[in-house]
């Protein structure tokens, strides 16, 4: 297998991302198109058991009645075959919370600090209102900067996180609550080439390492790689577990550490703090 197939698919993306921004700069326009390419592209590798969707997920109180939801999501994958929707218009629906296996957040670029930050919050606080009913996988995707995971390993947050103006969140008790470590994106893609993916070893509540974007490793085929092996193992036949299998492995998608970028540990109740 040649490294011919991600670099086809990348141009791909890039090519059917850029149509709107080629005729407008309407931030509303560029942003659905791009939402649209890459839903476009990650459906190709999912069974139709699986559909991406946008729209909301349905929420309840603590008491379980249901609740006004008012927070909108890029990309939503669900399980359609086993679960109903709410409501549905199109690829645009409110849906059941047990029936979300994953989340994908999709931005045109992540090159402020402050940019990266209020992203960050807002797959978190994604994740967190969906409890624990099923495993979730959540990831960023920016497509443009950061261009390489150094700069990404590298962003000073932590002042800019207690700032409310940019978050938009009350006060520190809360924001330190969104960002638990169990809220944070699995992946942080860019297209432009750094990504990030969580991970856990023993003594440690979790990491993140940095893979370097190459011509052989594009980002959004480790997207593809880590959203494949997530659907693998939740909750699917195991006939369909082992053709997704198979399509990881014609695929290729061999992401290695970037030598010599130390992996960033996450002490649990503490804000994030992106530096070496």
């Amino acid at each position: 297998m040649t490294t011919e197939l991600p670099r086809l698919l990348r141009q791909r993306l890039r090519a059917q991302a850029d149509l709107f921004a080629a005729l407008t700069a309407h931030p509303v326009l560029v942003g659905a198109g791009r939402e649209h390419a890459l839903s476009e592209l990650l459906r190709q590798f999912l069974p139709r058991r699986f559909e991406i969707l946008q729209g909301a997920v349905a929420i309840a109180d603590e008491d379980q009645r249901p609740m006004r939801t008012t927070h909108q999501l890029d990309l939503i994958i669900v399980d359609t075959m086993d679960f109903p929707t709410l409501l549905r218009a199109g690829n645009t629906a409110v849906v059941l919370s047990q029936s979300v296996r994953a989340i994908v957040e999709v931005k045109s670029n992540l090159k402020r600090s402050t940019e990266f930050i209020s992203a960050l919050v807002q797959i978190a606080q994604a994740r967190q209102r969906l409890g624990s009913t099923v495993p979730v996988l959540t990831a960023l995707f920016s497509f443009g900067a950061p261009t390489r995971s150094e700069t990404l390993r590298g962003i000073k947050t932590r002042d800019a996180l207690l700032h409310d103006e940019v978050i938009g969140l009350e006060n520190r008790e809360s924001l330190l609550e969104v960002l638990d470590n169990s809220n944070l994106p699995n992946i942080v893609a860019a297209d432009q080439g750094a990504v990030a993916c969580k991970g856990t070893r023993r003594g440690v509540p979790a990491f993140y390492s940095f893979v370097g974007g190459t011509s052989e490793v594009q980002p959004i085929m480790v997207l593809i790689d880590k959203l494949v092996e997530h659907l693998a193992t939740a909750s699917t036949p195991s006939d369909v577990r082992g053709a997704m299998t198979v399509m990881r492995a014609h695929l290729e998608t061999e992401a290695s550490s970037v030598p010599d970028l130390k992996n960033l540990e996450l002490p649990r109740h503490q804000s994030l703090t992106m530096t070496r």
